[in-house]
């Protein structure tokens, strides 16, 4: 038997009591998460830990094969949701936008599970189908044509950056992780419905492969391990009250030979 959401939430909150009066910095993922952050306690933002290495933009010829063998014809416009499917990320509300405001070759392909899986089936159709849980979501992000992001909240949404990882725009909602969307890269709306309607009115023009490599490259440097890394212990020595200038010249002093005393 699974453990319900709210007991999760509670325990990771007197978790967060516990340790409070111990924390001499708070780590912040977004723009969204520094601002509902306790005003008591500085704050330092910091980047997902993200391997994007499977994301990638896919070449003319790998793009076209994937979308063949996933069953996408290339007049069709391939809109992707994933996540949970609950009220948080609404995607309820988005098949009703999509079914209220979607034309002909408008698809939309909902990946995920969750209680409100069987309230979308009921807004179903041939332009709305469920794919469940799915082990191929690079092939999926680098094929598709957008991903729509509906979320009401997020720390930081990692599928924003999957899909501009892969040259793929994202229409979103204001959300942890919706900042990174830079104009080219797709729209930042209000509402689920606004994300459909954003999408629908965006020309989605097939970008060149290298056009693809070129908005993807500045997610996988924004993203490196080695970045990430290196932003991680600068701001374990600025807590700690050594920065890196007096840690070098202490380590550079340890190594130098005892001179003798006359």
């Amino acid at each position: 038997m699974s453990t319900p959401r709210w007991s999760v939430a509670r325990a990771v909150r007197a978790i967060e009591g516990a340790l409070d009066g111990r924390t001499h910095a708070l780590l912040t993922l977004s723009e969204h998460e520094e601002a509902e952050a306790p005003r008591a306690r500085p704050t330092e933002r910091v980047r997902p830990i993200i391997d994007l290495r499977d994301f990638t933009p896919l070449s003319e010829v790998d793009r076209r094969a994937a979308r063949l063998e996933l069953g996408w014809h290339n007049d069709e416009r391939i809109h992707l949701c994933v996540g949970r499917l609950c009220p948080g990320k609404p995607q309820r509300a988005l098949a009703q936008a999509w079914r209220k405001h979607a034309g002909p070759g408008d698809r939309l392909l909902l990946v995920g599970d969750g209680e409100d899986r069987p309230a979308i089936e009921g807004l179903a159709g041939d332009n709305i189908e469920l794919l469940g849980w799915r082990n191929d979501m690079a092939r999926l992000m680098g094929a598709a044509d957008a991903l729509l992001v509906p979320s009401l909240g997020e720390g930081f949404s990692l599928v924003i950056l999957e899909a501009l990882a892969c040259g793929t725009p994202v229409f979103s909602t204001s959300v942890g992780g919706s900042e990174i969307i830079a104009a080219g890269d797709g729209r930042i709306v209000t509402t689920a419905e606004e994300v459909v309607r954003a999408a629908l009115a965006s020309p989605l023009t097939p970008a060149s492969a290298e056009d693809r490599v070129t908005r993807a490259e500045r997610h996988h440097t924004f993203a490196s391990l080695d970045t990430v890394a290196e932003e991680f212990l600068a701001i374990y020595h600025r807590t700690a009250g050594r920065d890196r200038s007096t840690i070098d010249l202490r380590e550079e002093t340890a190594d130098r030979p005892a001179e003798s005393a006359h």
